[in-house]
């Protein structure tokens, strides 16, 4: 509303109940449900009650000494720089020579490129593969933040549903291949899920992206974490045809216990990299200088030992839960198979009663669990799922015995009446 003011001078116009609009993009993005879920939580905890929050995907563990002495040293050397766009070449050499060994492909320090974080270069990719339209098909459940970038870029997130296993649907998957269709994404081990893809569905994939002329993004930031018989299999490694239209994603986040230094890193052919660089050069300029540091004098002085540690810890509360969890009545196993998530399909619990409270949905069931339980969880509509809960269980064992066995009493106290 505009006010015009009339006196004996000028006219003054008065917009101060406008307020200039935003950009129509900008209505289209929210935060993320994992996000949003963690601040639900704590802020319960600022009412001065025991939370324990089960959303955000990080490990409970410090960093190795070595890696945060490398980091005290960095910054004792006045590590403040900038270096290259891409990251430091030397931590890129290191890269590119286990992505070779991971894929049995040559990789060179140019197709390596360091971001601050898997988030930016994965945002980089739909700025740089996608014109408005274009489509993108993703596995579902997924992470959220892959349909939202990809609207970002002006292109289509196309959500084809997991078979009842939780593995890539192949046949849905060549159904949603259009004319417009430019990449598939791969995020094995899967968050949400905990799913590890299959040798076989990895393969059909391949050949769906090379009859189709498609690029593959393939995320496997979670492939130091898989459990039993379930093995991390790279997608270029099954078939080296792929190598030139793959981009994979990865990131020290979990694998050194360092999601809040922002360092994650990826490899593509020279021209993609080329045009990271650019994009990189206008944003970010490069990643965090301290971090590059500090993770290549860990890397070269003694190897990748915290990754075992790492492991051994997501894999004793993994133990922990599942027997834990074996005592919830009417809710499946969760997979569990890699990563670190437990992930709980709810849905025969919908529509059932709490005393009074009523679950129509599964937002109603991680809200139940706020509220009765103490613990915070990231409902499935964060990731296109109506069904089901997240649970992280790579955070403090003891933490994690208490939160479930709190979870247990709640959960199966759902009963189809109202009490």
């Amino acid at each position: 509303m505009v006010a015009l003011h009339i006196g004996l001078g000028a006219v003054r116009m008065d917009t101060s109940l406008e307020t200039p609009r935003f950009a129509r993009r900008s209505e289209t993005i929210h935060p993320s449900g994992t996000s949003m879920a963690q601040i639900a939580a704590l802020s319960v905890n600022l009412d001065t009650s025991s939370v324990i929050d089960f959303t955000i995907g990080e490990l409970g563990l410090s960093p190795s000494e070595r890696l945060t002495r490398a980091a005290v040293t960095a910054l004792e050397n006045g590590a403040s720089r900038y270096t290259d766009t891409l990251g430091h070449p030397a931590l890129r050499k290191i890269l590119a020579a286990e992505f070779s060994e991971q894929t049995g492909e040559d990789w060179s320090v140019d197709e390596v490129a360091l971001t601050a974080g898997a988030k930016p270069g994965l945002f980089f990719l739909g700025q740089i593969l996608l014109d408005p339209g274009d489509e993108v098909i993703i596995p579902r459940p997924h992470w959220q933040t892959f349909p939202t970038q990809i609207r970002l870029a002006g292109g289509n997130p196309v959500l084809v549903d997991h078979d009842p296993a939780g593995q890539l649907n192949i046949p849905a998957i060549r159904a949603a291949v259009t004319g417009r269709t430019r990449a598939i994404i791969i995020n094995t081990p899967n968050n949400p899920t905990g799913v590890v893809y299959t040798e076989e569905g990895l393969r059909h994939v391949a050949e769906i992206a090379l009859t189709h002329n498609l690029w593959i993004v393939f995320d496997q930031c979670y492939r130091n974490f898989t459990y039993g018989e379930h093995v991390h299999h790279n997608i270029v490694k099954l078939n080296p045809a792929i190598r030139q239209r793959t981009i994979i994603i990865d990131s020290f986040s979990k694998r050194l216990a360092i999601a809040g230094w922002r360092l994650g890193f990826m490899a593509a052919p020279q021209q993609i990299i080329a045009k990271i660089r650019a994009y990189q050069s206008h944003i970010t300029s490069c990643p965090n200088v301290v971090g590059q540091q500090a993770v290549l004098t860990y890397l070269e002085n003694g190897g990748d030992e915290f990754v075992d540690v790492a492991r051994r810890h997501v894999g004793d509360n993994r133990a922990l839960g599942l027997n834990i969890l074996s005592a919830l009545e009417n809710i499946p196993a969760a997979p569990a198979q890699g990563g670190f998530y437990f992930y709980l399909n709810v849905s025969e619990l919908l529509g059932g009663y709490h005393g009074k409270r009523h679950l129509v949905t599964v937002d109603d069931v991680s809200a139940l669990l706020l509220a009765d339980a103490r613990i915070a969880t990231v409902p499935g509509t964060a990731f296109s799922d109506p069904q089901s809960i997240r649970i992280c269980y790579s955070g403090r064992s003891v933490d994690l015995d208490a939160g479930l066995q709190r979870a247990i009493a709640t959960l199966n106290a759902v009963s189809r009446s109202v009490s």
